[in-house]
């Protein structure tokens, strides 16, 4: 698969569904791998279907040469879950890991600088979406005060 299919695929969904790998993806070390990935893909689950099966994989750096496998569901709901708050067996997230266990999982200067801004980036997208939110509940309160009591 292409990168730009690879790149469409997470940038359209959340959490995508069996998206286009590139060919050895699970077979690179992450000191390897070419700057795209990290910066798009590193963090982000995914998930794989496999007939009634779903696996729950990510990019975090817990494997040394591919993405790590989160957990096998049974159904979509379970994975989605597994997606939004992690993996049960307590696995960390890159964005909470500090520089010395960046280092450790043999990302470079330049792999870390483009993660560095993706998560300045997703930042910022938290910020607007909750200003967004805030304004809705100021909305809903102003609503609440101006009904009849």
């Amino acid at each position: 698969m292409s990168s730009a299919d690879t790149l469409k695929a997470f940038r359209e969904n959340r959490f995508p569904i069996n998206p286009p790998l590139p060919q050895g993806f699970d077979h690179t070390p992450n000191e390897e791998r070419p700057a795209w990935q990290v910066e798009f893909l590193w963090g982000r689950p995914y998930i794989e279907k496999s007939n009634e099966r779903f696996d729950v994989r990510c990019l975090d750096g817990e494997a040394r040469d591919g993405a790590t496998l989160w957990g096998m569901f049974g159904n979509i709901e379970e994975a989605l879950k597994c997606c939004k708050t992690g993996p049960a067996w307590g696995g960390q997230k890159l964005a909470k890991r500090d520089l010395d266990q960046q280092e450790q999982h043999g990302m470079t200067k330049e792999q870390m600088q483009a993660r560095i801004r993706l998560l300045a980036k997703e930042i910022v997208v938290n910020e607007e979406k909750n200003r967004f939110m805030q304004e809705e509940i100021n909305a809903l309160y102003n609503k609440l005060d101006a009904e009849p009591k």
